[in-house]
Formats: C-alpha cells, sequence, structure tokens
C-alpha cells in the first residue's frame, strides 16, 4: 500500500481547506506541507508507523529539511535494511483502533517512528577547507 509523501490541509476533508486550496491554485501557490496526519511543519517532527517509512520517503524527508539535507548522499547508498534501524528512532506507541474481535474491547497499539535527526546530523562528512 502506498502512502503519500506528505499530506496537506485539503487531505483531511476540512471545507476551509478545500477553499485555501481553490484559491492557491488560482495563484499558482502551493499549500503548506505536513509530514504526518497530526500536521508536522518540519520532517524532523513527523510520527508514522514503520510501514510509512519507505527509503523514498526518508530520502524526500532529508531533503526537505535544511539542517539534514547533507546526509542524503550517504543515506542514498545505504540499504533499506540498514537505513531504518540506523535513521529512524521510536518515538512512542498509541492506540489506533480496535482489534478486529469487538466482543474482547482490546485495542489495536501502533508505535511511531521518527527521522534520528542527531544520528543523520552525525554522519554528515565535514567540508574540506
Amino acid at each position: 500500500m502506498s502512502h503519500p509523501l506528505f499530506w496537506t490541509a485539503a487531505d483531511f476533508d476540512d471545507p476551509m481547506a478545500r477553499l485555501v486550496t481553490a484559491l492557491g491554485d488560482l495563484e499558482g501557490q502551493e499549500l503548506e506541507r505536513m509530514y504526518d496526519l497530526w500536521g508536522a511543519k518540519t520532517p524532523e517532527d513527523a510520527k508514522l508507523p514503520m510501514s510509512y517509512w519507505t527509503k523514498e520517503r526518508i530520502l524526500f524527508y532529508v531533503r526537505s529539511s535544511e539542517s539534514l539535507r547533507a546526509a542524503e548522499p550517504v543515506l542514498k547508498k545505504m540499504t533499506m535494511d540498514d537505513l531504518k534501524p540506523a535513521a529512524l528512532v521510536r518515538v512512542g506507541t498509541m492506540a489506533t483502533g480496535r482489534t478486529h474481535d469487538w466482543e474482547s474491547r482490546e485495542w489495536r497499539h501502533t508505535d511511531f517512528y521518527s527521522l534520528d535527526s542527531e544520528w543523520i546530523r552525525s554522519i554528515v562528512p565535514e567540508a574540506k577547507e
């Protein structure tokens, strides 16, 4: 299942966002990007389930971040098996819905991950003088 790399307010079925989208389209402006389903304004603040984190998304978020952009060439060379445990950090668990057995009244919980900004900054090669 493919997920969008980022969202805008129009993706959240907000009537005001539809108006802003229409006006933005008329003026040729892009809506502000949100990097997770809670409206993270920067890639570093995005919290997503592991299934959302693909190599394409990690590289897109790194490229979209001014403070992490320099690490993209190094990350691009890594395999996904190496990239996920190194570039992502678990930030918490949330109840995200009911299990299939409604009678048990159990909630399904999902782990959420974010970019490990400190580690990503640490792999940037120092500029040669």
